[in-house]
């Protein structure tokens, strides 16, 4: 996965987090009980922890996709440096 689709991921985690506080806080507006604050905030925290859960998923997936394209990246440098140091000792000099 790359860059854009983690920023994608990310920012749609984010909208969607947003729209449900959005709507929590307009739902409990209308309800109006005597815990509708309590209830609110109770809602709004599990939300909220649900998005730092989803965030920090999505996180450990890039790391783990970036510590691999690092070690493949590492793998093909080797192969060059040993290719290159190759043709080095079999190519003929000029004259």
């Amino acid at each position: 996965m790359d860059l854009l689709t983690l920023v994608f991921a990310t920012g749609t985690a984010l909208s969607l987090g947003a729209m449900a506080l959005v709507g929590v806080r307009m739902w409990t507006r209308r309800v109006r009980g005597p815990n509708t604050q309590e209830i609110a905030d109770l809602v709004t925290q599990q939300l909220r922890q649900e998005i730092r859960d989803a965030l920090a998923g999505a996180l450990e997936e890039r790391e783990s996709e970036f510590e691999e394209l690092h070690e493949r990246i590492d793998f093909a440098e080797r192969l060059l440096a040993q290719r290159s140091g190759g043709d080095r000792q079999t190519t003929p000099p000029r004259a």
